[in-house]
């Protein structure tokens, strides 16, 4: 087994650092961030995540400066993943047979599966948190309560996970105890270090954000814009993101708030209805109810990327380790979303550019004609219904030979002029701008979620 977990992993390294070197845009905002947490203070870093979501990203940051080497932080992140995943992995092995044989098999190609992107987005902690939770959930509820709060710190979504939880727990007043002590802990400490704008500011980002192109909102829009790109265009927005205007995008982001809101209220009800029928105590409910959650709100939400398949895929596979009857099922669809990852690896980073082609200003222009062929929009939906692509990462280079370098400033969202190459220089100030793109058509840029 640990010579098919390294083989794997190797092979994903091997993109991040050849061929898909793109994916790298996050790792070089978070570097810049860092570096300019002197300047800009707490409450203007990483606004975008809750404030534990920061230390994270700042461990690694740390051990570079440790070793004298801040060069070193992309390599660093990169090891850290690695060491979740390999834990992840260790914790499935330790599962009774023959469960873990599946799960443990399942996992060693998930990530592959979606490739580097993997290991240069965190959404792989949270995910694993959540995983262990399933794991964790028979027989230690405090504990299991106690890693789904950290998820939760980390990345807002978990706490769709909290009633199928609670309703699992044969402790439900001590898990709630825990889960309340947690939230309470980080919401002061963010008062305390960063201000009270600082508590809401992830939340007022998402709230401001609008239609990303690869959300399943954006569907139809972005299949009317292939017949008449004039009528859209499709920027670089604040947010780091690349998001579609025009004609009938307000009200899907209407409708998008209304599924939402509507997925919330059947969820309240699924929840208490198995609690009403005493099946909310079964592990096999937790991880079914868990799932539909997390799935639900990606499809209504009006953002999606690849990456958000990690929320999905460690809850599955530690599933198929502990559920009794329902394991067949759990089985196929983990195989689905195993697919679905290898799909959206396609998409991103090697179609990306096809679907957003984006122009030297940001804005938007027709494929047809333009370096590349489009994949026709019937493949395009079909790609992106189930979980969408990234936002495109800024590549990084190396000022050393270790192969990872600096990011951009967090201010600097401008694209960079096409041209063959990569590169980074700083300028005098420090900040890093991106000069050159291995693809005309992908601009330069970091993205946040």
């Amino acid at each position: 087994m640990a010579l098919v977990w390294m083989l794997t992993r190797v092979a994903a390294l091997a993109l991040i650092f050849g061929p898909e070197r793109d994916v790298l845009g996050d790792v070089g905002y978070f570097s810049a961030s860092l570096r300019h947490l002197g300047e800009v203070g707490l409450v203007r870093t990483m606004p975008e995540y809750p404030l534990p979501a920061v230390a994270v990203v700042a461990l690694p940051w740390r051990l570079s400066l440790v070793l004298h080497a801040p060069w070193s932080y992309g390599f660093l992140f990169v090891v850290v993943l690695l060491a979740v995943d390999a834990a992840f992995t260790a914790l499935l092995q330790r599962q009774a047979l023959p469960q873990r044989r599946t799960a443990v098999a399942a996992w060693l190609v998930a990530l592959p599966a979606l490739g580097g992107l993997s290991y240069v987005r965190f959404d792989l902690i949270p995910g694993v948190l959540v995983g262990m939770v399933v794991l964790v959930a028979a027989g230690r509820s405090r504990l299991a309560a106690l890693l789904l709060a950290l998820a939760a710190c980390i990345k807002l979504w978990p706490v769709l996970l909290v009633p199928p939880l609670l309703a699992r727990s044969s402790r439900r007043t001590g898990s709630l105890l825990v889960l309340v002590g947690a939230g309470a802990a980080t919401v002061l400490v963010t008062l305390v270090a960063a201000g009270a704008s600082r508590v809401w500011s992830p939340l007022a980002y998402q709230a401001d954000r609008g239609l990303q192109v690869e959300s399943v909102a954006a569907t139809p829009v972005m299949l009317a814009r292939h017949l008449d790109p004039a009528s859209y265009q499709v920027r670089f927005s604040p947010s780091k993101s690349y998001e579609i205007t025009g004609p009938g995008v307000p009200a899907l982001l209407g409708l998008s708030t209304i599924l939402t809101v509507g997925l919330l209220v059947f969820l309240a009800v699924l929840w208490t209805r198995l609690a009403r029928t005493g099946r909310a105590g079964s592990i096999d409910a937790l991880v079914w109810a868990s799932l539909a959650a997390t799935a639900g709100f990606l499809c209504t939400s009006k953002v999606l990327s690849p990456q958000y398949l990690l929320w999905l895929l460690p809850t599955a596979i530690a599933g198929l380790a502990v559920v009794g009857p329902t394991r067949r099922a759990l089985a196929r669809w983990t195989g689905a979303l195993i697919m679905v990852a290898l799909l959206s690896h396609g998409l991103y980073p090697w179609l990306y550019a096809a679907l957003v082609h984006v122009g030297r200003e940001g804005g938007s222009r027709s494929t047809r004609g333009a370096g590349g062929s489009k994949p026709p929009p019937g493949c395009v939906a079909l790609v992106r219904l189930p979980y969408g692509a990234s936002r495109l990462g800024t590549p990084l280079t190396a000022p050393a030979p270790s192969g990872v370098g600096r990011g951009n400033h967090p201010d600097a969202t401008r694209p960079r002029p096409p041209g063959g190459g990569r590169g980074l220089v700083e300028d005098r100030r420090g900040s890093a701008q991106c000069l050159r793109s291995s693809s005309p058509s992908m601009p330069c840029r970091p993205s946040n979620w």
